[in-house]
């Protein structure tokens, strides 16, 4: 905030508020406030979001096409999140964190962002009751889960993942 502190008399701030006096209201704040923040900036803005293509150019099932993915934070330590995958032959495992996403593929941000630890399976972020007859959803194998499809072919939702 320091480096764009000019920029904060439009928030209607005169000085630049401490390190730790943000640290200490997010510490107060439950977690939920923040994804609820994200969301309602995502549905705001979501329809200028599109990608730099002309969207007249944009075949009807790209604009229906869901992407989801992950990618791991290592923290080097085990002593916050469980650590992942085989122990090895030399020290510990890392600890790390999932940031979990899903990407609509005419927009340039994630519409749904999710944490968890690395060591947690990624399919909890398969959610076929949120998902319509009208998504294409695409995903690698960590989301491979049977039961799971079996809901989105109820559901006559198109899926794509490697098998």
């Amino acid at each position: 905030m320091t480096a764009e502190s000019r920029k904060l008399r439009y928030l209607g701030l005169t000085t630049v508020p401490k390190r730790s006096t943000l640290a200490d209201a997010n510490e107060k704040r439950p977690e939920g406030i923040f994804g609820a923040i994200y969301a309602d900036l995502y549905n705001t803005t979501k329809d200028t979001l599109l990608s730099d293509s002309p969207t007249k150019d944009i075949p009807q099932w790209m604009k229906k096409l869901l992407i989801i993915d992950f990618t791991t934070i290592s923290l080097f330590s085990n002593l916050i999140f469980k650590g992942v995958g085989r122990n090895p032959k030399i020290g510990k495992k890392k600890g790390g964190l999932k940031v979990h996403s899903i990407l609509r593929a005419t927009e340039g941000v994630p519409c749904d962002i999710q944490f968890s630890s690395s060591a947690t399976h990624d399919h909890f972020m398969l959610s076929p009751e949120k998902l319509t007859s009208e998504d294409i959803v695409a995903f690698d194998r960590a989301y491979i889960n049977y039961e799971k499809f079996e809901k989105l072919t109820e559901n006559k939702v198109i899926y794509v993942t490697k098998m």
